[in-house]
C-alpha cells in the first residue's frame, strides 16, 4: 500500500522554487571580487624610518677596481649603541683609574658586537703607532699574493737577514727564527703572527709585494699607507678594527684563507692581554703590538673574543712611560668587557 502525499510536506531543496533574484546574487558578488582585484593597485607608501635609522644610515664600504661590480667589504653604522654606553662609561672610568696613578698616558678602546652591528669607542680622537699590530695586514697580503701563486708560501728557502734589515728590540718576545736555516713563508708567517719575531718580521717584509700590501688598507676603506718606511703611521682603534673584521666575515680573503688567518691568530702567546682578562678557555684569535719611543711606549692587542657563543671585535691601544705596566690596561679593560658582557644582556 503506497503511502500517501502529505500536502503539507515540503518539497525537496533541488525541486523548489528559487526567486530570482537569488541567482543573480552570486553573479553580483564575483563582480565585486573581480573588479576588487583587477583594479588599479595604489602604491605603497614605506613608513618613514625611526629617528636613530634617519640620523645614523648604514654605509656600505665596496672594494673598487671593477667594472660592473662593487664587491662589498663591510657595513659600517656611524652612531655608537646607546645599549653598550653604561659599558662604554665603565671603560672610560678603568682608564681614569690608570692616569690617575701614572701607569697610563693615554689609551682607547673600540668594541664591536658582531652579531648586532653595535659598537662603541673609548678616546676615539687618539691615534697610535700600530707597530706589530701590522703583521696582520702584511699576512693578508701574502695570502693575496699566493692567490696568484699558489705554491708561494710553500716553497722552502733558506732565511737570511736582509741587509737594510735592523729588528727593533722587543720586550715582550718568545721563539725567533735561526737565521741560515731552511724555513717556508707559510712557517714564517706562524713566527710572524704567533710569536711576533721581528727576525722572521724582516724576511717577510722584505718580501711582500708592495702595492698588494698597500691595497689591503685600500680595499677596507683606509688611506694607503707608507710601509716603505715602516709602521711609523698611526691608526685609530676603530681604523684597525676592519681587518679583524675583514677576516672574521671573510669578505676580503676566501673563506679557506681566512680561516686560515684566524687560527695563525688563535696562536699568538702574549698571554698578559686579554688572556689575562678573559676567563680560562675563552675562545679568541687576537695580535699584539709593542713600539713607541723611550719616553712614550705603547702596547696594543686586537682581536675577536667569543664570550657566551657571541664574537665581538676588540681593540685596545695603550701608551705609557713604563711599558711593563701597560698590559694590566688591557686586562683590566678585557675584565670589564668580560663582566659586561660574559652572560646574555
Amino acid at each position: 500500500m503506497s503511502e500517501k502525499k502529505n500536502k503539507n510536506q515540503p518539497a525537496p531543496f533541488f525541486q523548489r522554487k528559487i526567486p530570482f533574484y537569488w541567482l543573480l546574487l552570486p553573479i553580483a558578488v564575483a563582480g565585486l571580487f573581480a573588479a576588487r582585484f583587477f583594479r588599479a593597485r595604489p602604491a605603497i607608501a614605506l613608513a618613514r624610518p625611526g629617528i636613530e635609522r634617519d640620523s645614523c644610515p648604514p654605509q656600505a664600504v665596496r672594494r673598487a677596481g671593477y667594472d660592473l661590480i662593487r664587491p662589498l667589504m663591510y657595513v659600517e653604522t656611524p652612531c655608537q649603541s646607546a645599549r653598550l654606553e653604561p659599558l662604554r662609561k665603565a671603560l672610560e672610568a678603568v682608564i681614569e683609574d690608570f692616569k690617575s696613578d701614572g701607569s697610563l698616558t693615554d689609551a682607547s678602546v673600540y668594541l664591536r658586537d658582531m652579531e648586532r652591528s653595535e659598537w662603541i669607542f673609548v678616546n676615539e680622537k687618539l691615534r697610535f703607532q700600530p707597530s706589530s699590530l701590522i703583521k696582520v695586514p702584511v699576512m693578508m697580503a701574502y695570502l693575496r699574493m699566493a692567490e696568484r701563486d699558489p705554491g708561494l708560501l710553500d716553497r722552502p728557502f733558506v732565511a737570511q737577514l736582509p741587509a737594510s734589515a735592523k729588528p727593533p728590540r722587543q720586550t715582550f718576545a718568545t721563539k725567533s727564527i735561526k737565521f741560515g736555516q731552511t724555513y717556508t713563508l707559510r712557517e714564517l708567517l706562524r713566527y710572524v703572527i704567533a710569536y711576533s719575531d721581528n727576525n722572521a718580521t724582516a724576511i717577510i717584509n722584505d718580501r711582500v709585494d708592495i702595492p698588494t700590501a698597500e691595497r689591503v688598507f685600500t680595499d677596507l676603506g683606509l688611506p694607503k699607507p707608507d710601509l716603505l718606511s715602516g709602521p711609523n703611521f698611526h691608526m685609530s682603534a676603530k681604523d684597525y678594527a676592519v681587518f679583524l673584521r675583514a677576516i672574521f666575515n671573510a669578505t676580503y680573503l676566501s673563506e679557506k684563507d681566512s680561516e686560515f688567518a684566524a687560527n695563525l691568530m688563535s696562536q699568538c702567546d702574549f698571554e698578559q692581554g686579554f688572556r689575562s682578562g678573559f676567563p680560562d678557555g675563552t675562545k679568541i684569535f687576537h695580535k699584539f703590538g709593542e713600539g713607541g719611543n723611550r719616553a712614550q711606549h705603547e702596547l696594543h692587542e686586537a682581536g675577536v673574543v667569543y664570550l657566551d657563543g657571541s664574537p665581538y671585535v676588540l681593540v685596545v691601544m695603550t701608551r705609557g712611560k713604563v711599558v711593563a705596566k701597560l698590559p694590566e690596561v688591557i686586562k683590566s679593560v678585557s675584565r670589564t668587557v668580560s663582566d659586561a658582557l660574559g652572560s646574555k644582556t
